[in-house]
């Protein structure tokens, strides 16, 4: 029979054991969402190819109406993940995150949509975290082509060169 002291020992045994599990799911979750954030110095390409670097659905397409940040306040135009797959460039973070969720881009590349919202060859734009993320899911993460950065995020699935 138990005495109610070892009883109170068993329940604390338990608390401990319960709370050093739930500390290390919440760090676990923590590092997940801090991996698949933005950063500065991301980069979002799209090939030219849809199926070489989406794993998810060649078919799925994010469409963002983004403010930009190279032109007349109030300005925006449209991001066509179809579009800019098909006709190919990068997003590049230049500036922004840390206690804002608002980071400054540059798109280097082919045509962003059709027709007159079209950010152009070029342009600097202003994105949240979670736009970023879901351009970057199209085509697989964050990363070039190819290319493995220092950072475990811009590794997209595609193996290196030298590989």
């Amino acid at each position: 029979m138990q005495t109610e002291k070892s009883k109170l020992v068993d329940a604390v045994f338990v608390l401990v054991v319960f709370a050093t599990f739930a500390g290390m799911a919440v760090r676990a979750v923590g590092d997940e969402v801090r991996a698949l954030s933005p950063s500065l110095g991301a980069i979002v390409s799209f090939a030219d190819v849809p199926s070489a670097r989406n794993p998810v659905d060649p078919d799925m397409t994010v469409v963002l109406n983004v403010a930009r940040a190279d032109g007349p306040a109030g300005g925006t135009c449209t991001l066509n993940s179809a579009v800019m797959t098909g006709s190919g460039g990068s997003l590049f973070v230049e500036a922004g995150g840390g206690t804002t969720d608002v980071f400054r881009v540059h798109w280097a590349g082919g045509a962003t949509t059709d027709g007159p919202a079209d950010c152009g060859r070029s342009a600097e734009l202003l994105l949240n975290a979670d736009e970023l993320r879901q351009l970057a899911g199209i085509v697989g993460g964050f990363g070039a082509p190819g290319v493995r950065g220092d950072d475990p995020r811009a590794d997209a699935g595609v193996p290196d060169v030298a590989e």
